[in-house]
C-alpha cells in the first residue's frame, strides 16, 4: 500500500496523466488458466502538460503480448480518423448525487461467476454505465449552465429596478443558487482532470484549469 501511495503522490505532484489509449483493456497475465488466471491492466503511457502539448496528436496502440506476459504499447503521434478511446474517470462530484449508493448498491449486487476477478469487472462495467448516465443527465454543460445563470441574475435585477417584487427577488435568490452551484461543480471537475490538487476549491480557479487541460484538447 505504501508503493501505491507514493505512486499517487508522484502522479498527483508532478501532474501528468494518461495518454488516451486503443486496443484491450487489461496489458498482463499471469499465463494462467481458469480460476488461477490474473489479468491486470498495470502498463500505462503517460506524459505531461508540456510533452501533451508538443505533441497534440498522441495516442497509444496496446498491441498483443505474443510471448510476453505484457501487451506492447506503441506511441502515435499523428492524427488518425478512428474514434480514440478515452479512460473511464470516475468523477468525485457524482458521489454528491442521491443516486450515488442506489448506484454503488445494485452495481455490486451484480451476477456472481466463477471467477472472483470476472465478478468484480463486470459489477464496475455495470456501474460504469450508470455512472454515465448520471453524469450525462445531471453534470453535463456546466458551463453553459454557469452563463445561463449570470443571465438569469441580470434580468431578474434589470426587472427590478422597472419594479421590485418579492417573486422577482425569489428568481434572482435561485438563480444566484444555480450560478453558485454548478460554478462548483464546475471547479471540482475541472481540478479533478487538470491533477492540480494544490488548488483549493472555492477559489475560482477555473481559467488556470482550462490552461492545465489544454493538452487534452
Amino acid at each position: 500500500m505504501a508503493d501505491i501511495q507514493d505512486f499517487t503522490e508522484f502522479y498527483s505532484d508532478t501532474m501528468i496523466i494518461e495518454i488516451p489509449w486503443r486496443g484491450d483493456y487489461f496489458t498482463w497475465t499471469n499465463g494462467q488458466i481458469e480460476v488461477d488466471r490474473v489479468i491486470s491492466r498495470i502498463d500505462r503511457a503517460l506524459g505531461n502538460g508540456e510533452w501533451m502539448m508538443k505533441f497534440r496528436y498522441l495516442t497509444v496502440e496496446i498491441g498483443d503480448p505474443f510471448i510476453s506476459d505484457h501487451s506492447h504499447l506503441s506511441l502515435r503521434f499523428q492524427k488518425r480518423n478512428n474514434n480514440i478511446k478515452i479512460p473511464f474517470r470516475f468523477l468525485n462530484v457524482w458521489a454528491d448525487h442521491e443516486a450515488y449508493q442506489s448506484i454503488v448498491t445494485k452495481g455490486w449486487q451484480g451476477k456472481q461467476q466463477y471467477c472472483k476477478l470476472v465478478t468484480i469487472w463486470n459489477r464496475l462495467k455495470a456501474m460504469k454505465i450508470d455512472f454515465k448516465n448520471l453524469n450525462n443527465k445531471n453534470f453535463r454543460d456546466s458551463a453553459m449552465k454557469i452563463e445561463q445563470g449570470r443571465r438569469d441574475i441580470i434580468e431578474c435585477q434589470q426587472e427590478m429596478k422597472k419594479g421590485y417584487t418579492y417573486q422577482l427577488r425569489i428568481m434572482e435568490k435561485e438563480a444566484r443558487h444555480q450560478l453558485g452551484k454548478w460554478s462548483l461543480i464546475e471547479e471540482k471537475i475541472l481540478q479533478q482532470k487538470s491533477r492540480a490538487q494544490w488548488i483549493n476549491i472555492g477559489d475560482g480557479n477555473n481559467k488556470y484549469f482550462f490552461a492545465v487541460m489544454k493538452e487534452r484538447a
